[in-house]
């Protein structure tokens, strides 16, 4: 390495052997945490999503897996993830757009802030939040203690059709 600088002078250092990787003494450093009292301690291999086949997943789900029967036309189910007991379902659209299809446990705090609209969806209400294009939407409902929800390049139209079909 060389340094060239008028006003401060200059140097250069040849380095003849280098050891990578020689670890720092655990002496020299002390990790200490305070968790607050309450807090959910989340291991981060937890918030993974887990790459499952709709069997997999309707066996590891706690819940009875719902698919849709009805879904907008050359939509493709590319994957399906198993993330904190929750289990989303994610299609391509010919367009190359994209939704998704989740359901899992309801937790009445993970709820979006933003406009709503109430909607009525498998017999119960629902909360559709739509952007100013309505071409991307979020539908989200409750049915007992499990949740559902429909996303992504989708109408309000198309994604209640897809809920429907559940």
């Amino acid at each position: 390495a060389e340094y060239s600088d008028g006003a401060i002078g200059a140097a250069k250092v040849t380095v003849t052997q280098l050891e990578l990787g020689q670890g720092i003494p655990d002496d020299k450093f002390t990790f200490e945490i305070d968790i607050p009292e309450g807090a959910e301690v989340v291991n981060l291999a937890d918030l993974q999503a887990q790459s499952l086949s709709l069997e997999e997943a309707a066996s590891a789900a706690d819940f009875a897996l719902l698919t849709p029967a009805e879904t907008p036309e050359g939509a493709t189910l590319v994957d399906v993830l198993e993330m904190r007991g929750s289990i989303i379902q994610r299609f391509n659209l010919p367009d190359g757009g994209s939704f998704t299809v989740a359901q899992g446990i309801a937790d009445e705090t993970a709820r979006p802030s933003s406009e709503e609209k109430s909607v009525q969806v498998r017999g119960t209400s629902g909360t559709l939040f739509a952007d100013k294009d309505g071409g991307r939407v979020l539908l989200v409902w409750s049915e007992g203690d499990l949740f559902y929800s429909v996303a992504g390049d989708l109408s309000s139209d198309q994604a209640l059709v897809i809920a429907e079909s559940l």
